[in-house]
């Protein structure tokens, strides 16, 4: 121990030395912080609940030497407790490999598969079945309409990703859609959700292929639910061949 607490002092003493006391507390202070978000990151497999706690959420924070306590909160949008479980990750060529008609109200980015964005990058398409229940949970957040629901975003997300573009709970109603992406669930209620991505194109995929999903609307390491992605790519017909969905 007295050895180890040594050779700390001078490696840190050889840092400042070298470039300064200033730099030198970056440093520290760095690694304290990733230290600190270590010890409070969670890593989740699929088909396990996860539990989404507000308040616990909310009261974790960091210390960092010399600064002051930081929050280190994933921010779901909501009070109380939802849990969550991801049962399947599905990759298709495109949301019409995965039965998504381009018509679809609930496919909210279709301009990204069929070149009228003007890109010429190659997306695939990316589907998240999960389910959520509501053990008391109310939304905090507010729609573009005043509305408070909650944000399917702020639940889950998948990393990487290039831009969501598919949620079943899109309200058929919202012809505006002033609330795409929103969803409502009473406390006590559990309902199941599939969502879509446009992955890969200039971003490419993660190494090894580790997708997952983070809750969340900060820190995505904090909730980190790894996934098991069954490549579809090559294996479905497009929508209205022969084919039946």
């Amino acid at each position: 121990m007295k050895r180890a607490l040594f050779r700390a002092v001078v490696v840190a003493a050889a840092i400042a030395a070298v470039f300064g006391v200033a730099a030198t507390l970056g440093v520290i202070q760095s690694l304290a912080r990733s230290n600190a978000q270590n010890s409070l990151n969670n890593t989740y497999a699929m088909d396990e609940w996860v539990t989404l706690d507000a308040s616990r959420d909310a009261a974790d924070t960091i210390c960092v030497p010399f600064s002051p306590v930081e929050s280190y909160s994933a921010d779901f949008g909501f009070e109380g407790t939802l849990q969550v479980r991801i049962s399947q990750a599905a990759r298709y060529d495109d949301p019409e490999a995965a039965g998504i008609a381009s018509t679809d109200n609930c496919l909210t980015g279709a301009t990204l598969f069929n070149g009228d964005a003007g890109s010429i990058e190659d997306f695939d398409f990316m589907l998240v079945d999960f389910t959520v229940k509501n053990v008391d949970a109310h939304p905090t957040l507010k729609t573009f309409v005043g509305n408070k629901r909650f944000l399917a975003s702020n639940i889950l997300s998948l990393h990487p990703a290039v831009e969501q573009v598919y949620f079943s709970g899109v309200d058929k109603q919202d012809a505006g859609r002033k609330e795409v992406g929103y969803f409502d669930i009473a406390p006590g209620e559990e309902r199941c959700f599939t969502v879509g991505y446009a992955i890969g194109g200039a971003n490419g995929d993660p190494e090894n292929d580790e997708f997952f999903m983070s809750a969340g609307a900060i820190n995505p390491n904090k909730y980190r639910i790894l996934l098991k992605v069954d490549d579809m790519r090559g294996q479905c017909e497009p929508l209205g061949s022969s084919v039946a969905h």
